[in-house]
C-alpha cells in the first residue's frame, strides 16, 4: 500500500455500491489509501448466487477483447480462475453461429476473443478479490441518503446513512448504478446539476438458463437490425455445462416470460439452429425478463461547479443498453483512469475534478456503440425518421450483406464490435468495395425503400 501523504492523517474511502464498477474502483483506492469502506444497500450471497438489486445478473454476458485486457489490468490473474470455473473462451468469428438478414457470417479465426460466462461467477471472483484485502471493509445493509459538505460548500466530506447517521471519508465515490439519487442529493446540497440525456429503443430481454448437448458452436447470434428485425436471440454456453439463452426485442416488441411464450417468441425468429437447439433443451431456471435498458448519460464533467473529493462512476455516470455489452469494460476503463491519476499526484485535492473531466474518454466510444441502433429505434418508433437513418440502413444492410459473403469484411466488422479497431475500419477502401460490388435481390431492396 502506498498512501497518497505519509505526513498526513490515514486516509479513508467511501464506496457507494459493491457492484463491478464500485469493486474495481475499490480494488484501485486500496493500492493508495489506507482504508476503502464500501456500503452496500442489498445483503451480498457468500457463494456463486446472483446478488439483490441487479435483475441484470440473470441475462447474459460476456467479456469483449478489449473488456478481457482490462479485466487483467485491474484484477491480475482473473481471467484464469474464470476459466478453471468451467467459464468457456471462444473466439467470436469461429465460435459464434451469427445470424444476419442476409444469411449466416462465415466462421472464421479471428483472435478475436470474449469470455462467457454467468454475471453471478464473475462477481463472485470480483468480490473475493476485493473483499480479501486487509484495508477494504464491507458494510452491507445500509443506505445512503445524503451528503455532507465542508463548511464552505467546496468539498464532499462524508455520507449520510439511514438518515441520520454521518459517515466520513476522504474521497467519496458513487458506484450504486443507473438509478443513482446523486442529482437529488447534489441538488440538496447545494449544487447546480445537469439533466440527464436519454435514448429509449424499447428494449426489453428475457433469459433462462438450459440443459443442452454440446453445439458446432458456443454461442449463437441474431441481431435485432432497425428498422426491419425488431427481434433477435444470444444463446451462450456458460460454466456448469449450460446454457443461457437470451431472447431480445425493440421497440416494444418484448418476449414473454412464460415457457409457451418464451419458445414461441423464439420460433418466430425463423432461425433453424436456434429451433433445433430449442428441441433438444430442458429449462435449468425460471425465465426472467428485464426492460429497463435506456441509454441513460449524465454529463457531470460540464458542470460549472464540481465538488471535490467527490467521484461518480460506472452506470451512475452513463449507462448503457445491456444488449450491446459495454457497460463492464467502460467501468474497468474507469478504474484504469483513476489507478494513472492516483499514480501521478501527491494529493487528494482537485483528483475529483480531473476524474470527472478525463471520464468521457472511457465512455464516448461505448456510448456511441450503444446509441447507434438505438437513436434510430427510438426515431422509429415514433415515425421521426430521419434522411440520415435511411442512409444508415441502407449502408448497413449491405454491409451485413457483405459480411456474410466476405471473411476479411466479416473480420473487420467484429474488430469494432470488440474495440480492437476503430469504426472507421467499417470504411476502408476494402469494405467499400465489397459493399459496392453486392447487390440486394430487387424485392428485398423495394422493400427498403418503402421503409418508413
Amino acid at each position: 500500500m502506498i498512501p497518497i501523504d505519509t505526513a498526513a492523517t490515514p486516509t479513508t474511502a467511501v464506496v457507494l455500491g459493491a457492484g463491478i464498477a464500485g469493486l474495481a474502483m475499490s480494488r484501485i483506492l486500496a493500492d493508495f489509501l489506507d482504508s476503502v469502506i464500501v456500503i452496500e444497500r442489498h445483503p451480498l450471497p457468500a457463494d456463486e448466487r446472483a446478488r439483490g438489486g441487479v435483475p441484470q445478473a440473470h441475462h447474459i454476458h460476456d467479456l469483449t477483447t478489449r473488456g478481457l485486457g482490462h479485466l487483467d489490468e485491474v484484477f491480475p490473474g482473473l481471467d484464469h480462475e474464470l476459466a478453471s470455473a468451467g467459464s468457456p473462451l471462444l473466439d467470436h468469428g469461429r465460435d459464434v453461429h451469427t445470424c444476419l438478414p442476409a444469411g449466416v457470417a462465415p466462421r472464421i479465426g479471428t483472435g478475436l476473443q470474449a469470455r462467457l460466462g454467468s454475471r453471478a461467477l464473475l462477481e463472485a471472483r470480483i468480490r473475493d478479490r476485493v473483499l480479501g484485502l486487509p484495508n477494504v471493509v464491507l458494510r452491507t445493509g445500509q443506505r445512503v441518503t445524503g451528503l455532507v459538505t465542508d463548511a464552505m460548500k467546496t468539498a464532499i466530506r462524508a455520507v449520510i446513512i439511514g438518515g441520520e447517521r454521518i459517515l466520513p471519508g476522504d474521497l467519496i465515490i458513487d458506484a450504486t448504478g443507473r438509478f443513482s439519487r446523486l442529482p437529488r442529493w447534489l441538488a440538496e446540497a447545494g449544487f447546480p446539476t445537469l439533466p440527464s440525456r436519454t435514448i429509449e429503443a424499447g428494449f426489453g430481454y428475457a433469459s433462462c438458463l438450459l440443459e443442452a448437448p454440446g453445439q458446432p458452436w458456443l454461442g449463437l447470434l441474431h441481431p435485432t437490425i432497425c428498422p426491419g428485425r425488431t427481434r433477435g436471440a444470444y444463446i451462450g454456453k456458460i460454466e456448469g455445462h449450460r446454457w443461457m439463452v437470451t431472447l431480445v426485442g425493440a421497440c416494444g416488441d418484448h418476449p414473454p416470460a412464460d415457457a409457451d411464450g418464451f419458445r414461441e417468441f423464439a420460433h418466430s425468429l425463423g432461425n433453424p439452429e436456434m429451433t433445433a437447439f430449442l428441441q433438444q433443451a430442458q429449462p435449468a431456471s425460471r425465465i426472467r425478463r428485464y426492460t429497463r435498458t435506456e441509454n441513460r448519460r449524465i454529463d457531470y464533467h460540464r458542470m460549472r461547479t464540481w465538488p471535490d473529493r467527490l467521484l461518480v462512476t460506472g452506470d451512475a455516470v452513463c449507462a448503457f443498453n445491456p444488449v450491446y455489452g459495454q457497460g463492464i469494460d467502460s467501468a474497468l476503463e474507469q478504474a484504469l483512469l483513476l489507478r494513472s491519476l492516483l499514480s501521478s499526484r501527491t494529493d487528494l485535492t482537485g483528483l475529483a475534478r480531473d476524474f470527472q473531466r478525463r471520464l468521457p474518454r472511457t465512455t464516448t466510444y461505448a456510448w456511441h456503440m450503444s446509441t447507434f441502433q438505438d437513436a434510430m429505434w427510438a426515431r422509429h418508433r415514433t415515425a421521426r425518421t430521419t434522411l440520415s437513418d435511411r442512409a444508415i440502413s441502407w449502408y448497413l444492410h449491405r454491409l451485413y450483406r457483405a459480411a456474410v459473403q466476405d471473411p476479411k469484411t466479416m473480420e473487420k466488422f467484429l474488430q469494432v464490435f470488440h474495440r480492437t479497431k476503430l469504426p472507421t475500419t467499417l470504411l476502408s477502401p476494402h469494405v467499400l468495395a465489397q459493399i459496392c460490388r453486392r447487390r440486394l435481390p430487387a424485392t428485398r431492396a423495394h422493400v427498403l425503400e418503402q421503409d418508413p
